[in-house]
């Protein structure tokens, strides 16, 4: 096991390097602290717990931390829509989901820029309301 020693180094400046890491190919490479603040910004996220029954839109329970806000809204049986109301969704988009308890239900989506989100529920392959009980879903959509 190695040792990492510690090394006073004096106040931090705008230009200095952080040695880092690629992460696909191992290549090091010098990077400023900017570098990294902007590439953490260049992620927004959107958490919460959803509840849905019925014909009704999903009820969201926000989980802090959000930089994307958005509405739900129910379009027919085991489909919804998320609009994002603050901005707009990166060039890439991704969302993960918990899972279900039944090992039946099956979560689907669909990605239409700058601000749609289709969700779609289904129960052994048929569209179905009301599977979501405090299922939780995180969107993270990034501009690179």
């Amino acid at each position: 096991m190695g040792k990492i020693n510690n090394y006073a180094i004096g106040t931090l400046n705008p230009g200095d390097k952080i040695l880092a890491s690629d992460a696909e190919t191992g290549a090091t490479k010098n990077v400023t602290p900017q570098e990294i603040i902007d590439l953490e910004r260049s992620s927004k996220v959107y958490r919460a717990f959803l509840t849905q029954t019925g014909i009704t839109a999903p009820v969201a329970t926000l989980v802090q931390g959000n930089t994307i806000t958005g509405t739900w809204s129910y379009t027919s049986v085991g489909t919804y829509l998320f609009t994002v109301t603050s901005g707009n969704l990166g060039n890439h988009t991704a969302l993960i989901f918990s899972p279900s308890a039944d090992g039946e239900t099956q979560l689907g989506y669909g990605v239409t820029p700058p601000t749609l989100i289709s969700l779609i529920s289904t129960t052994s392959g048929t569209l179905t309301n009301g599977l979501m009980n405090k299922m939780f879903i995180e969107i993270t959509t990034y501009d690179l």
